[in-house]
């Protein structure tokens, strides 16, 4: 809450409503088990590691530039893999590498839902 609060952006009750709202979304998710990980953003380098796990990237190496950017070194076979990707094979072939075999199609029926 604190960082939301020093950007300035929104007011007090804003950043409350965004809270109440975050926590009821993880508990119906929790309870719903309509997702198959939660990723918890309290600490940025811990996060990342498990998303690298989680995607399979975890043999990738990383850092944080001047800035506090972070920076991804992606092997250059990999590189030119992803380059050659639309945007919607690339969220495909992220949706693979998650794990869920069943991820694709679900997400292909919310799409003919919409």
């Amino acid at each position: 809450m604190t960082v939301l609060m020093q950007r300035g952006t929104e007011t007090e009750e804003q950043i409350m409503k965004r809270l109440r709202n975050a926590a009821a979304e993880i508990e119906q998710g929790k309870s719903s088990k309509i997702f198959d990980f939660i990723l918890y953003n309290d600490n940025l380098e811990d996060c990342y590691e498990k998303l690298k796990k989680l995607l399979g990237l975890d043999d990738f190496v990383s850092a944080v530039s001047k800035s506090g950017a972070m920076l991804i070194f992606l092997p250059q076979d990999r590189v030119s893999e992803f380059a050659k990707l639309t945007p919607v094979q690339l969220l495909k072939e992220t949706e693979k590498a998650v794990g869920d075999p069943q991820l694709p199609e679900q997400h292909a029926g919310l799409v003919h839902k919409i």
